[in-house]
């Protein structure tokens, strides 16, 4: 277990500082790796405006035994929306929601309006807080 927490305080450490790459090697390096493992290398690439590379983490994510959680769709909807990758972003939205079973909450309603928004279909994410369920919290 203690190697599982210090390399994902690790990689999240080099991801923070922009050390992208040192991050990955982490990554790469780590014999086995857990959800919180992976969300940390997602999440990485997504501060950093790497949408398609953490799309690229993602999908080799669920080819594995790792199952993404809220966690993972907040981020991976994150870096979608800060790369533009709108298509994608509804996408996997959708499918967090009918494939996955993972119901949205707060941060992934905020993720797909900001990520609809930012494409300019304001209408659209308008529509979209209007029709929302009240979520959960978190």
């Amino acid at each position: 277990e203690f190697e599982f927490v210090s390399a994902t305080a690790m990689i999240d450490m080099y991801s923070k500082c922009g050390a992208l790459l040192s991050a990955r090697v982490l990554f790469d390096q780590a014999s086995s790796k857990d959800v919180i493992l992976w969300n940390a290398m997602i999440a990485g690439y997504g501060i950093h405006g790497h949408g398609k590379v953490a799309l690229s983490v993602f999908l080799d994510m669920i080819k594995t035994s790792s199952k993404p959680d809220g966690a993972t769709f907040a981020s991976l909807l994150s870096a979608l929306g800060h790369s533009g990758l709108v298509e994608e972003g509804q996408y996997w939205y959708d499918e967090m929601i009918n494939r996955f079973n993972i119901k949205p909450r707060e941060k992934h309603y905020a993720c797909i309006v900001d990520i609809l928004a930012r494409a300019g279909r304001v209408e659209e994410a308008f529509k979209l807080v209007k029709s929302m369920k009240e979520p959960e919290p978190g």
